[in-house]
């Protein structure tokens, strides 16, 4: 059955997003277990059975970094420790810190979400004028261009799907937005980022691109064979290529469930209502907004998700409820690994979950 959208009003009246937080937010994370025994003892049983072999997680309660932990091994051959200085594949996790980016470049003015693109750079298909034309940074945050997630074929790609209103999933459409930014800002994605998002927020392990320091730091996946294996990344890509900690990222979803007072790099509480704002029906009980999925359970507050896999070997789960401020990240070093987020999310968010029931990403 079609989910039935919500208003924006009643949206935001569940969510209570806030204007006016606190000033400052401790510069690490709680070690102490005080809380999350439930769910401490439920990982490692779970990470045994789906065979994932290290996993890192960050629980955020009331807009503060509460918890942040990591088990099992970085290598299922070498079982070398995974620790808190591990980092991983963040995958599609990527997709919110570039959204938030691109929010804060209109509050700029420096590009508007509701002009046409092609007049900055033409769009990587195909069909009707109309259409081609009509592609807007807010309908790729949104998922609604039309595009496929990838296209690889070698013939060119082809709009012929509803715009604005059909949800189309697409990595390739956030890689051309991505190549809009740069010319309009005359940089590289990965600097962008590093200047205006990690480095102020405190992402310290956090890069598009791969480090020198990550051939130590970072996480083998493991995809079906269980063999562990790396990918560096080396061009920067807004749709996948985030490699960071768990508790990097989580200092990044304080921003959304507790915005502070918005300055040179963090948004106006306006502009965090746009992101967390529904605009089209993904699945039952899932809609999106800019550049974040969103949960709208019945007679519950709504949350915002976004989940990740790249190469079925690295995957990784993000959810945040706005109005509790809590939140939870998880990043798995396995492509079975969102069957253990799928586990470990109500015990992280407390609450009715719709995302949980959507195929595309859980599958039965």
């Amino acid at each position: 059955m079609r989910a039935r959208p919500i208003s924006r009003r009643k949206f935001f009246q569940l969510c209570g997003v806030a204007a006016s937080v606190m000033l400052h937010r401790p510069a690490f994370a709680q070690q102490s277990n005080g809380g999350f025994e439930e769910l401490l003892a439920a990982i490692p049983p779970v990470m045994e059975r789906e065979g994932v072999p290290g996993l890192q997680i960050a629980v955020i309660r009331d807009g503060e970094i509460a918890l942040f932990k990591s088990f099992g091994v970085v290598n299922a051959e070498t079982r070398d420790a995974v620790t808190n200085e591990t980092v991983f594949e963040a995958a599609s996790l990527s997709k919110p810190v570039f959204a938030y980016l691109v929010m804060k470049l209109a509050e700029d003015g420096v590009i508007d979400l509701d002009a046409p693109l092609y007049t900055i750079d033409r769009p990587p298909a195909n069909g009707p004028s109309e259409l081609v034309e009509a592609i807007t940074a807010k309908m790729i945050l949104s998922h609604t261009t039309g595009f496929p997630n990838w296209h690889v074929s070698s013939k060119p790609l082809t709009l012929g799907r509803s715009q604005g209103t059909q949800f189309s999933y697409s990595g390739m459409a956030y890689v051309y937005l991505q190549k809009v930014i740069e010319k309009k800002t005359g940089a590289a994605l990965d600097v962008l980022l590093q200047e205006r998002v990690f480095t102020p927020f405190g992402m310290t392990s956090a890069s598009m691109i791969a480090r020198e320091d990550y051939e130590k730091r970072q996480a083998f996946g493991h995809g079906k064979s269980g063999k562990p294996a790396r990918f560096p990344i080396r061009t920067a890509n807004a749709a996948s290529s985030l490699v960071c900690t768990a508790e990097d990222y989580a200092r990044f979803v304080t921003a959304l469930l507790k915005p502070p007072p918005a300055d040179k790099f963090h948004l106006k509480p306006e502009s965090v209502q746009q992101m967390l704002t529904p605009r089209v029906v993904a699945a039952p009980g899932v809609q999106w907004g800019l550049g974040v999925g969103l949960e709208t359970p019945d007679a519950a507050p709504p949350l915002f998700f976004q989940w990740g896999n790249n190469n079925d070997a690295n995957t990784s789960f993000v959810d945040g409820c706005p109005t509790t401020g809590d939140g939870v990240v998880i990043m798995t070093n396995a492509g079975a690994g969102l069957r253990v987020c799928g586990e470990v999310l109500p015990l992280g968010v407390p609450g009715e979950h719709p995302v949980l029931k959507w195929r595309r990403i859980f599958p039965a």
